[in-house]
């Protein structure tokens, strides 16, 4: 079984999550991308981001037709345990053994993974998918160096189906077309400017019934 993990804090979710997800799920031939809505990111604090459960909705509402994207709360229900090791070791544990998880991360915070909680520990208990977004540069020996790990440059293939899967390995991937921006969705919904070509309807009517975002300072 392979499981690709997205975590973030779909603040709100738009298409750009929803693309990662599909592109990753049909590159890697995942049974099953878990959407992960982070209760309190260990880089944010609580006051600048929406509650967990306006962010878990969105990000249930978004998802409800996707088949093989799914939203797990496991973060959501653990909060005093922030760190994605912490995270990655309990779905290995419930997941069981025989169970490949890719963990999906954006190339901004690849930059940075050499400074996470026990990085050596999570680079070793699962595959990780580096999505760049168009037009971003990233010096993959620099990181790899950091990392004491090599990293497999797949951009431009179409598919996994010829890759040796069985040890843990960073995969460095084009497979984000969109450049979309939370922030900027935040910063648009306060200024009252239409956000239709970056969230789905249903989010935006969740957003307009609960007038999230109505004040934003960015």
């Amino acid at each position: 079984m392979r499981v690709g993990i997205l975590g973030g804090t779909f603040d709100p979710i738009h298409y750009g999550h929803l693309e990662i997800a599909n592109h990753v799920q049909q590159f890697f031939g995942c049974d099953q991308i878990y959407l992960m809505p982070a209760y309190t990111p260990p880089h944010k604090t609580k006051n600048v981001i929406s509650s967990a459960y306006h962010r878990y909705a969105m990000a249930v509402l978004a998802t409800s037709e996707i088949k093989k994207v799914i939203v797990c709360r496991l973060e959501l229900e653990s909060p005093s345990q922030p760190f994605t090791i912490q995270t990655i070791t309990q779905l290995k544990k419930t997941l069981g053994k025989k169970a490949q998880l890719f963990l999906i991360i954006g190339a901004d915070l690849f930059c940075d993974l050499n400074t996470w909680y026990k990085h050596q520990e999570l680079i070793h208990a699962c595959h990780i998918v580096v999505v760049t977004r168009p037009g971003y540069k990233l010096d993959l020996v620099e990181r790899s160096l950091a990392l004491n790990r090599p990293i497999k440059n797949l951009c431009g293939l179409e598919n996994a189906l010829e890759l040796n899967l069985d040890e843990p390995t960073i995969f460095y991937t084009n497979l984000a077309e969109l450049n979309i921006s939370a922030s900027n969705i935040r910063l648009a919904i306060s200024k009252g400017e239409p956000i239709n070509k970056w969230v789905p309807l249903s989010v935006i009517n969740y957003i307009n019934k609960y007038q999230l975002y109505q004040n934003q300072n960015e």
